[in-house]
């Protein structure tokens, strides 16, 4: 039975989690520093999609509200480095295809950084969380518009921020509130399709720097992690293979591990092979996350480290 499409229903008439394709960019910056940036990366996404199909906008409170045309540019304008000199700490979401509390088939979310406050006499602060940038696509969206297309989608989003890290997946898409009861259920799907991805950016980013999450059907690498690796961009090539395409970036690399996105089956042999070569290049660089792990079942936190090794360990 294939796993696609995937809808999870928590009650009769509420879906909980969804199938979809995420892109994660993990920056390594304060929001401050990276509004403009990412006002415009917005701007690009919205140019590649239907503007019509965002019909929720969460901006302050706790709840979505209907994306009108005055909050849309509410929203717009918090994007802007004159709107984040008020706003240090950011988090904005807006999501459509969907009710106002399910996961959407369409999304962008950005989450900016502040600095952590200095106090008189006491040690440095900590490294502040890395600001992030969320979005969401249909699943059917690659084939719709074409792999090639779409890579060059992506690509050109990341092109507009300096980003550390960050990855395009099919995901098992949920939002935040359900992800503690929801990821219960989709532990044996996740263990069985490696190529479903749960993301949890909002707790990965407080841990991941400059390293990488993983190893995706795209996967982006950063200047800090590529020069950790000590191989330059002809290396990578060949330690890959001709099946996977290295591109070159302004702010590093996006490595393609061939032109089919597809979840993956253990039970019939489809352990994503391209991924895995990728995985095992990039594991000096791979953040293993055992902190700010959820709702995993049985041991919720080696649960997730053992997910996470998923691409690195024998199947």
């Amino acid at each position: 039975m294939p796993l696609l499409p995937f809808r999870l229903h928590t009650e009769p008439d509420q879906i909980a989690v969804r199938d979809g394709v995420v892109f994660v960019l993990f920056l390594d910056a304060q929001h401050v520093d990276v509004a403009d940036a990412v006002g415009r990366l917005y701007d690009r996404y919205l140019a590649a999609i239907d503007p019509t199909s965002l019909e929720w906008l969460w901006a302050s409170g706790d709840t979505y509200k209907p994306a009108t045309p005055r909050r849309r540019q509410q929203f717009r304008r918090r994007l802007t480095a004159a709107a984040a000199v008020h706003w240090p700490d950011e988090r904005i979401s807006i999501k459509g295809g969907c009710k106002r509390y399910e996961p959407g088939a369409h999304r962008f979310e950005y989450w900016g950084a502040a600095a952590a406050a200095v106090v008189d006499g006491e040690e440095p602060p900590p490294k502040p969380p890395a600001s992030t940038v969320e979005i969401w696509f249909p699943t059917e969206l690659p084939d719709h518009i074409g792999r090639a297309a779409f890579t060059k989608l992506l690509i050109d989003l990341a092109d507009e921020v300096p980003f550390a890290s960050g990855y395009c997946s099919l995901a098992f898409n949920l939002d935040d509130w359900a992800q503690g009861p929801a990821a219960i259920h989709i532990t044996g799907p996740a263990f069985r399709h490696p190529g479903m991805d749960v993301h949890c950016t909002w707790s990965t980013a407080l841990y991941i720097e400059t390293k990488v999450r993983g190893a995706y059907w795209l996967t982006l690498v950063g200047p800090t992690a590529f020069a950790a690796l000590r191989k330059p961009v002809d290396e990578v090539r060949a330690t890959l293979g001709a099946e996977i395409t290295v591109h070159e970036m302004a702010s590093g690399i996006a490595i393609e591990a061939g032109d089919e996105l597809r979840p993956g089956d253990l039970n019939r042999g489809d352990d994503l092979p391209l991924v895995r070569r990728v995985a095992a290049l990039l594991e000096p660089v791979t953040l293993l996350q055992d902190l700010g792990a959820f709702g995993f079942a049985g041991d919720p936190v080696q649960s997730f480290i053992d997910w996470q090794r998923r691409h690195t360990r024998e199947p």
